[in-house]
């Protein structure tokens, strides 16, 4: 016995079903008067409040332009020819230079400065003479050990690289110094006189 499927019913309702029974019903929805007649009344209020508001720019456009005329109107009217007096006050004065003082002033020439880095101070000669030895072999700089004593009367050797006579070699040598982690403390002398 055959069957035929494709006339089948069945006794559950499928969620198609109630699907387009919810759409049918959404197309036969009204929608309430007063909905409508609230829509109306704010389109109708913003189109008047568009009118009014294009009718006070052009007025206040009008009004403008018309002060703008008669301003111009009177300027051109009072303005009288421009009269430039100083010229002939500059010509008739005389400026009296006897008590004026001179304007090459005698300056002291400039002392040359010579500049030195002090890398370090030690107490002992022994480390001292090996760090200024280490620059000197390692890095070729000029180095010195400098002997002062202190106020306590302790005796210190300073290790002092230079003398620099410009800046450009001052800074490079310490920067050299600042990437071996070296502490520097620039010094700056005059230069000595021959």
């Amino acid at each position: 016995m055959t069957k035929d499927f494709a006339k089948k019913k069945s006794a559950k309702p499928t969620k198609r079903s109630g699907a387009r029974k919810k759409s049918r019903r959404a197309k036969n929805r009204v929608i309430p008067a007063w909905t409508l007649l609230l829509t109306g009344a704010m389109f109708g209020s913003f189109v008047t409040f568009l009118l009014v508001l294009s009718h006070l720019n052009s007025t206040e456009e009008n009004g403008q332009m018309g002060q703008l005329a008669t301003n111009q109107a009177t300027d051109n009217q009072e303005e009288p020819p421009l009269v430039f007096e100083f010229i002939e006050m500059l010509k008739e004065q005389t400026v009296d230079t006897n008590d004026v003082a001179s304007n090459e002033t005698e300056s002291p020439k400039k002392q040359k400065k010579s500049y030195f880095i002090q890398v370090g101070s030690f107490k002992h000669y022994k480390d001292a003479d090996s760090l200024r030895a280490q620059l000197i072999l390692n890095r070729g700089m000029d180095a010195e050990i400098e002997t002062t004593t202190s106020a306590a009367g302790t005796t210190w050797y300073r290790v002092i690289v230079g003398p620099f006579n410009s800046r450009s070699k001052y800074h490079g040598a310490m920067s050299i110094l600042a990437n071996d982690n070296i502490e520097t403390l620039p010094l700056t002398r005059s230069a000595k006189n021959t």
